[in-house]
């Protein structure tokens, strides 16, 4: 990168852009981990197959999900 000698506000204004720039790198960094974040929450998610019409029958015959919620509830 070619600079040449800076002087007077061309100096400052080089010193204000390099924070500002800096500032954003930061939030881009930050926004990418969010981002990371939230697709690696949704992912199991997205690889879960559709519950299919069989497994919906077996669990309104069973009156339930087939969890153990009405034990867990007891104790």
């Amino acid at each position: 990168m070619l600079r040449r000698k800076q002087h007077g506000r061309d100096r400052e204004a080089t010193v204000t852009i390099l924070k500002w720039y800096g500032a954003f790198a930061a939030l881009l960094v930050e926004a990418q981990l969010a981002d990371s974040t939230l697709v690696a929450l949704a992912t199991p998610w997205r690889l879960t197959p559709p519950i299919d019409v069989a497994t919906q029958a077996a669990r309104s015959r069973q009156g339930g999900d087939g969890d153990n919620f009405d034990v867990v509830r007891r104790i």
